[in-house]
């Protein structure tokens, strides 16, 4: 095979062209740090938290068993997790080099294998219907589009299949003559659509997305404009709607915008018709519909509100979705259930994950709940939202966390027909039983200080020495923008000890979502206070008192013009900030967002105008909306670790390296630093060699195709194998780049062969 020589020279310049800003830490994901709570082991400790979840499966790793999708609709959030396959057991390793690997959902998402080829497919929300995506893995996941905006045949032309984003539709072979059709709710109205697939009847295979709407009132079932109750056998407001035709007839209940259903097609019965699970916006159940007409002409007889009998009804705070299918590979499918609602002040948000298990068939399942917290049990999920703050809370020497929250459902109730609920704050303890340069966390209290009793909302915890007794002292911020004072009676080198809380603390008033950090700013000896809010700019409090007398004086609220909100998403930004200050005492500002991404600036002189914002979207770091980042040094190495909570209540772990030193290995010229790849040609895993890399720091290892395109990206830590995984590329020649961590330059690449 012959390479252009003159590509070989323009790559390297091309690919570091495109990255980053020389950064002095970096920070990379870990998720296996142990986590004990209640004497047990986490699976799953630094995932991130669930809060309205969709489950579905497709085989990530191609080898012959289904994965699990978990999309979590607060952020868009992916999670994948592979299927350990072992028979009659429900066991799944987390996966996260997968997500790159998906096209990007939003809303809700479906894996369904539309054309039987044994591979699931993706349907999922666009802008007034669904997209689809056919999966057209071989040796490697792929994906491609099919359409941004799913059709079906109304009558006299193709149109897009409507859904909104507040609808799950039932995607299910309906008619049994095995291609997927769809159920929908008519875009302002209480009737559901159902959109025949044509694929068989028209060429004998279910190759084909060609859709019919069929019938515009499938199963006669009409759902209330104002509630959730259901008509059965209610006659239909359209012409001939057995054919799919007409306008509403004069005098029939013309329903008015339809609000937000899931559905869910399923045999209860075991008697070949497709029956329905339905769950509502605002209401806590579910009601399961038997189905008593033919495949052609639906027809609901019966409802059942106390679904699934005969164990816990499904009541889940408000608008449940239902997901099914076998979870634990004995062919016979469970049901989850979560809430469709990303809404984070009103549904439920730490028991939010239901699995029934089925003791009896596909087709006539009979389910026996297990737990109201599956997979959400092994990870820390604080409700909803999570603000991590790394301090030594027993004085052992080792760095513990402490996490506030927006708060847990405390309860919930409807008013003027709009469901409203309660929440209450806690700070949680999970105190640090490893070493110092290994941690591991128990968490031993989910209402440490007690602050559960103040039914404050929107608890950010904040620690410093207020009042010049050389302990640590305790401010919280809260939902209404004020501030709460414990006073640590412990004296210095003791475990903490809190006197009786101060609400209000010295009157002062930051604005919504107040988020204290206590930093010297003015480097006067003083610790001054700085807020975020809900606006996304930074109050500075400073400290115009004495050491053990201090009096904060609001100086401005626009500190060093920090401002995280984005625009494009919502007028406010929800600034929750974090300084690290280092040996050389040089102060590092990260701000948590809204929008999940984490802003980070440097301070110069004087931080009233010299911050200077290196990056808004740092690292490209975002796990979900309303991040809240924590700093500290919890492996002993001098560089901190990054604690990123986020509003479904989780808190993923970054680990922290130093960057490369401004030019260390900068090239001399083209040929840059010599590194060798083998075994070339590679077959499942390529390693390198190169001299003279330091082995302190952090290495960013990406194969390239000879256009340039990344295809592979990989971080080896100091003391990882120089490797790259490669076999999911297809056969030809690609090339490996290497680089620092956040340097700015490329070290070098190799060209080798993938056979």
């Amino acid at each position: 095979m012959r390479i252009n020589a003159l590509l070989l020279l323009l790559i390297p310049w091309s690919l570091a062209a495109q990255s980053v800003d020389s950064l002095d830490i970096v920070f990379t994901r870990r998720h296996l740090v142990p986590v004990a709570d209640s004497g047990r082991q986490l699976l799953y400790p630094w995932v991130g938290g669930m809060n309205a979840v969709q489950f579905s499966q497709v085989d990530l790793d191609l080898d012959g068993t289904d994965d699990l999708i978990v999309f979590d609709r607060l952020g868009n959030i992916l999670m994948p997790f592979l299927n350990q396959g072992i028979p009659d057991s429900i066991q799944y390793a987390y996966a996260p080099e997968y997500i790159a690997k998906l096209p990007p959902f939003n809303g809700w998402v479906l894996f369904r294998d539309y054309n039987m080829d044994g591979k699931q497919d993706i349907f999922t929300y666009s802008v007034g219907g669904m997209a689809v995506y056919r999966n057209d893995s071989d040796t490697a996941l792929r994906f491609t589009l099919m359409t941004f905006l799913l059709n079906s045949f109304y009558y006299i032309n193709y149109i897009n299949i409507y859904v909104t984003y507040a609808d799950y539709p039932g995607i299910y072979d309906i008619d049994m003559d095995g291609d997927l059709d769809i159920l929908t709710f008519y875009v302002v109205g209480s009737f559901i659509e159902y959109h025949r697939n044509m694929s068989m009847e028209k060429y004998g295979v279910p190759d084909s997305l060609d859709f019919t709407m069929y019938d515009r009132c499938w199963g006669l079932v009409y759902e209330s404009e104002g509630s959730n109750v259901l008509t059965l056998n209610m006659p239909c407001p359209f012409r001939d709607c057995d054919e799919g035709g007409g306008a509403p007839r004069t005098g029939s209940p013309e329903a008015i915008e339809h609000v937000g259903s899931t559905l869910l097609p399923i045999n209860l019965n075991g008697d070949s018709l497709t029956d329905l699970i339905l769950g509502d916006v605002d209401y806590s159940m579910v009601i399961a519909l038997i189905n008593g007409g033919t495949q052609d002409t639906a027809l609901m007889v019966s409802q059942d509100t106390l679904f699934p009998g005969g164990t816990r009804p499904i009541r889940l705070t408000s608008f449940p979705a239902l997901s099914y299918f076998d979870l634990d590979n004995d062919n016979v499918n469970e049901l989850v259930v979560s809430p469709f609602d990303p809404s984070p002040i009103i549904t439920e948000n730490f028991r939010s994950v239901w699995l029934y298990e089925n003791d009896g068939q596909n087709d006539l399942p009979d389910f026996r709940y297990v737990t109201d917290r599956w997979l959400q049990g092994d990870m820390i999920d604080l409700g909803a939202g999570a603000y991590p703050v790394v301090v030594d809370e027993n004085a052992d020497g080792l760095p513990d966390i402490i996490a506030g929250n927006f708060g847990y459902r405390d309860s919930s109730w409807f008013a003027a027909g709009t469901l409203y609920s309660s929440f209450r704050s806690t700070l949680t303890l999970l105190r640090n039983t490893g070493t110092p340069t290994q941690p591991s966390f128990e968490i031993v209290d989910r209402d440490y200080t007690g602050i559960a009793a103040l039914g404050i909302k929107g608890a950010i915890p904040a620690f410093g020495d207020l009042d010049g007794d050389l302990d640590l002292d305790l401010l919280l911020g809260s939902d209404d923008g004020t501030f709460i004072f414990l006073k640590n009676l412990a004296g210095p080198g003791q475990p903490f000890l809190w006197d009786t809380p101060v609400l209000n603390y010295q009157g002062l008033d930051a604005g919504r979502a107040s988020a204290p950090c206590i930093v010297d700013m003015d480097r006067d000896g003083l610790p001054d206070l700085v807020s975020g809010n809900k606006t996304g700019r930074l109050s500075w409090y400073r400290n115009t008192g004495t050491s053990n007398n201090p009096q904060f004086t609001l100086l401005t609220d626009s500190m060093g013009y920090v401002d995280v909100a984005d625009y494009s998403i919502a007028y406010d930004g929800y600034s929750v900030p974090s300084v690290w200050q280092d040996s050389t005492d040089t102060l590092r500002l990260y701000v948590g967002s809204l929008s999940g991404r984490l802003a980070y600036y440097r301070a110069g002189p004087d931080p009233l105008d010299s911050f200077r914002l290196v990056s808004k979207a740092f690292q490209l770091i975002d796990d979900g909306d309303l991040s809240g980042p924590g700093l500290g040094d919890l492996d002993g190495d001098g560089v901190p670790e990054l604690l990123l909570g986020n509003y479904r209540g989780g808190v993923t772990w970054f680990s922290g390296y130093k960057a490369a030193p401004s030019g260390l290995m900068e090239p001399q010229g083209p040929s840059r630093l010599e590194l060798l790849v083998f075994p070339n040609p590679a077959g499942e895993q390529l390693y390198f060699r190169a001299a003279g890399l330091d082995p302190a720091f952090a290495i960013q290892v990406a194969v390239h195709d000879l256009a340039g395109r990344r295809l592979l990206q990989r971080t080896i830590l100091p003391g990882d194998e120089p490797g790259m995984p490669v076999g999911e590329l297809v056969p030809g020649a690609y090339l490996l780049s290497l680089n620092y961590t956040g340097a700015s330059r490329i070290l070098g690449t190799a060209l080798f062969i993938k056979k």
